[in-house]
C-alpha cells in the first residue's frame, strides 16, 4: 500500500484483518481503527554524528527494527566519535550524507 497519510481506508482495514485471520483462529472484535505514519530514514540506515549547525547536539537515531541489532556496534562508534578527535564515522551512517 502506498497510502502516505493518516486517512483511514477500508482497503487497509481489510488487509490487516485478513493478515490477522491468517495468524489466529480465535474470535475477536475490532474496538477501534487508527492510521498513522511510521517514521523512517529514507535510506533505512542509522544516523550518527553531530548536528550540522549545532555542534553541541549529537544524533544517534534511525536504528529501526533491523538496525537495533547493530546498536551495540554503533553505540561504540558514537562513543569513539565523541571522545576521539577526528574519529571518522562510516559515511553510510554519518548524518552529513544528507547535506
Amino acid at each position: 500500500m502506498e497510502n502516505r497519510n493518516e486517512e483511514l481506508t477500508l482497503e487497509a482495514r481489510m488487509d490487516l484483518l485478513g493478515r490477522l485471520d491468517n495468524l489466529i483462529s480465535l474470535p475477536y472484535t475490532v474496538v477501534n481503527h487508527w492510521a498513522g505514519i511510521r517514521p523512517t530514514v529514507i535510506d533505512r540506515r542509522p544516523v550518527l554524528g553531530t548536528h550540522p549547525l549545532h555542534k553541541h547536539v549529537a544524533i544517534f537515531n534511525g536504528l529501526g527494527t533491523k538496525g537495533v541489532m547493530l546498536a551495540p556496534y554503533f553505540a561504540r562508534e558514537m562513543v569513539r566519535f565523541l571522545s576521539v578527535n577526528d574519529y571518522p564515522l562510516a559515511k553510510e551512517v554519518d548524518i552529513r550524507r544528507f547535506l
